[in-house]
């Protein structure tokens, strides 16, 4: 193969390990059933990314219709499992946002909103009818949610781990990069052909 082809599969190895991408699940289930309301710190899933909150109360584990046996709610009182009329925000970490972005909710009635990360809305989502729904996200560069809804629960929360950078790089920047690269490398091949001839 000659420099060439070697050049065109590096980048293109190089792309492809750019672009690939892999889902992050959340179900709650890891933390076993043994949590007490107000013992949740939100931080339990730091590592992967993404902190869950409230406003209110505490964060709560309960028995799901998801993947069992657990789903998480936000208590607006210490009444303890069971309570879930909080609002339940999740926060993604590192000045990141993320895409494909989506999750299993249920009882009714819910909605969540998907902020930027400059807190711009992006969009709202309310339940449809139906005792569960999976909120889907994807498409939007999603950096925190905020949850709402009367005796409702999450599960099977997840997303992309393909990163969104906050800033974004422009469409031509990419091409431009390339077209110098093969200049420069076209220039060179014609240089060592000179040399070689002389």
């Amino acid at each position: 193969m000659d420099w060439l082809g070697k050049i065109v599969c590096a980048t293109a190895l190089l792309i492809g390990t750019m672009c690939s991408a892999n889902a992050v699940v959340i179900n709650f289930d890891d933390l076993g059933s043994s949590f007490g309301v107000g013992e949740l710190t939100g931080n339990e899933y730091a590592g992967s990314g993404v902190l869950f909150s409230t406003p209110d109360v505490a964060l709560n584990l309960g028995t799901t219709v998801g993947s069992s046996p657990n789903s998480l709610g936000a208590s607006t009182s210490a009444i303890g499992n069971g309570n879930f009329n909080g609002q339940l925000n999740v926060d993604f970490t590192g000045g990141l946002s993320y895409t494909d972005v989506s999750f299993l909710i249920f009882n009714t009635p819910f909605q969540a909103s998907a902020f930027d990360i400059g807190g711009n809305l992006l969009t709202t989502l309310a339940n449809s009818g139906g005792f569960s729904q999976i909120f889907d996200f994807s498409g939007f560069a999603v950096h925190r949610l905020e949850i709402t809804g009367s005796n409702y629960a999450i599960d099977d929360f997840s997303f992309s781990t393909a990163a969104v950078n906050v800033i974004p790089i422009p469409a031509a920047l990419p091409l431009l990069a390339g077209a110098l690269g093969l200049m420069g490398a076209v220039g060179w091949r014609i240089k060592q052909k000179a040399s070689a001839s002389a």
